[in-house]
């Protein structure tokens, strides 16, 4: 019986799907790839063929993301990678050791533990610009800053499709973000607390380097020169005046 799902939104060139490690495919598991393009995919990945909602690849991306709930109502857990993110363990292993009464999982933060701070972080590494940091600002994103809970990674998301409140909170979820500064994890602790969703923690997030169960790779898209300085000036900036 097929009780899980793992999925990813591709959209424009960002990213390569690639195949997965034989020994960890699963029985229990299907594999989808949601696209408004035919891909060929490796196996065990499918494809659904979706057509364009958004002139942003970026919004397309992530209505699905977030919203990719309403395809996987029949099983048990959904489990949302970004397109650079792939397994390198055993996934019955991992929900193995997760709380059935969770709405929701996800990595915390393995640098930041505010939204004040990933605003400012954001900046520094030319994720958005000094207009939008200014934007933020504005009192209208004090209540983000305000949610008491801590910062998460919102690359992988382990959710419970059956969840009854999980469907109106993950829609916000994707309003905030296509109506303000679009990054999506500035909004997700504002979320979480609203509409009292119960979120598991998978752990500080170590992807990066040493995790059991994932491993990231760089985004196929190549990073200008301009921006690689920018990054570095804004860091020394950071560091020699405390400018943010």
């Amino acid at each position: 019986m097929t009780q899980f799902v793992v999925y990813k939104a591709l959209f424009g060139s960002y990213d390569k799907i690639e195949p997965i490690n034989s020994e960890l495919v699963q029985g229990n598991t299907d594999y989808f790839v949601i696209s408004d393009i035919e891909l060929i995919l490796p196996a065990p990945w499918k494809l659904i063929q979706v057509e364009r909602k958004f002139d942003s690849y970026a919004l397309e991306n992530r209505f699905y993301k977030m919203n990719g709930l309403d395809w996987f109502k029949n099983y048990k857990r959904s489990i949302y990678l970004d397109g650079n993110i792939n397994f390198t363990g055993s996934l019955d292993r991992l929900l193995e050791t997760l709380d059935t009464d969770k709405d929701i999982y996800a990595f915390n933060h393995p640098k930041r533990s505010n939204v004040t701070d990933e605003f400012k972080a954001c900046l520094i590494y030319n994720k958005i610009t000094i207009q939008e940091y200014l934007e933020s600002t504005r009192e209208a994103y004090q209540p983000f800053k305000d949610a008491k809970i801590e910062m998460f990674e919102c690359g992988i998301l382990i959710r419970n499709p059956k969840s009854s409140i999980l469907s109106a909170a993950m829609t916000e979820w994707f309003e905030l973000f296509e109506n303000n500064i679009r990054r999506d994890q500035l909004y997700f602790p504002f979320i979480i607390v609203k509409h009292n969703l119960k979120i598991g923690s998978l752990g500080i997030s170590n992807i990066r380097n040493n995790s059991e169960f994932f491993s990231i790779k760089a985004h196929t898209h190549k990073t200008r020169w301009v921006d690689r300085k920018k990054v570095l000036l804004y860091k020394k900036l950071n560091k020699l005046f405390k400018w943010l």
